[in-house]
């Protein structure tokens, strides 16, 4: 059975050697390459991939959007995300979206055993990544404790949960932008909805219900 994938990514040279090697490995047929998440999305119809390679950090529409884009419009696409940054914040608060997570330092013969796996329905974390994960998760409990002191009603999204935590630890619109992989003026947006939801005025009152 030929496995019909999709290449996202912006640099051209790691378009062209991935769609080289795969295409000359019996069983899968390249689809579609393209430079970004929404050219992506307007072949997304007609390419018909079963999986997306999508490079994490891109710009316009990161990965993680442009993975939950593609599977709202395409849900029997799987997922493979490329990450040049194997302790990426955002790549990490994004586990869960796809089936694999795979390191541009990885082999390619771990590339085709992370498509392998995805294949046959499993998932598939390339090892470099497994220790920032680990430290993450145990990261994660701390992060819950300190949400449930800024929001113990639940009324905020996990996205506007995130911006919070991160602003009640003193970083900038610009530092949680870069975190998170999003525009400063969303950030913005995100905090405003914070503040309005929680009764509160500014990040110091965020802070202190952390503290409290």
């Amino acid at each position: 059975m030929i496995m019909r994938l999709l290449i996202i990514d912006d640099h051209d040279l790691v378009r062209d050697a991935l769609q080289a090697r795969l295409e000359a490995i019996p069983g899968y047929e390249v689809v579609g390459s393209v430079s970004d998440g929404e050219q992506a999305l307007a072949i997304l119809d007609k390419a018909k991939p079963d999986v997306a390679i999508i490079d994490f950090r891109m710009p316009r529409m990161n990965g993680a959007e442009c993975a939950k884009r593609i599977k709202e419009r395409l849900p029997s696409c799987q997922v493979l995300f490329l990450t040049g940054f194997p302790d990426d914040e955002a790549l990490l608060d994004s586990v869960g979206i796809a089936s694999g997570y795979v390191t541009k330092s990885a082999t390619w013969s771990m590339l085709v055993q992370a498509l392998e796996a995805i294949a046959s329905g499993k998932a598939f974390v390339d090892p470099n990544l497994v220790p920032a994960i680990m430290t993450r998760a145990a990261a994660a409990d701390q992060h819950q404790l300190a949400l449930r002191e800024i929001d113990p009603d639940r009324v905020l999204t996990p996205t506007e949960g995130r911006v919070s935590l991160l602003a009640a630890e003193g970083l900038s619109n610009q530092g949680i932008a870069a975190r998170l992989s999003m525009s400063e003026n969303t950030v913005k947006a995100h905090l405003q909805r914070v503040f309005r939801k929680l009764g509160i005025h500014s990040r110091e009152e965020l802070a202190a219900r952390v503290r409290s």
